[in-house]
């Protein structure tokens, strides 16, 4: 694959370089680059929240006494079943880490160059000119 290099300036030199075929000539995967492109997502979430009875302030002492009230023996206002309680099955802290193998990355990272070759999306820019 041929791929043409530019000045510093931006001006076509006329030189043309040659790319690698097997990384910038293959045929691009779609399923690859979505599988690294999810995993890189999912790699950067980072999963700490957490919500239970026990982080809410108060409610450390019993309410009202449990007998002679009438009224149901409660122990703590932060009691899921009180309002302003604490979460009954709440979230807790988790790993997202979605992991795919080496050979699929690599797949991908290929992949997404020899879309951007195809698009013309990479250019090659001659920074120092040749010496003679």
């Amino acid at each position: 694959m041929q791929v043409e290099v530019y000045t510093i300036n931006g001006a076509p030199t006329g030189e043309m370089l040659e790319l690698d075929a097997s990384v910038f000539g293959i045929e691009p995967n779609d399923h690859a680059i979505y599988m690294a492109v999810r995993s890189i997502q999912a790699n950067q979430h980072q999963g700490l929240t957490k919500s239970s009875r026990g982080m809410k302030s108060a409610g450390r002492e019993k309410t009202v006494q449990a007998k002679k009230t009438g009224r149901a023996r409660a122990g703590s206002t932060r009691s899921p079943i009180w309002v302003g309680g604490g979460s009954i099955f709440g979230p807790h802290p988790h790993d997202y880490v979605v992991s795919i193998p080496a050979k699929v990355r690599k797949l991908a990272r290929k992949s997404a160059l020899s879309y951007k070759v195809k698009d013309g999306a990479i250019k090659l820019w001659k920074i120092f000119p040749s010496i003679r």
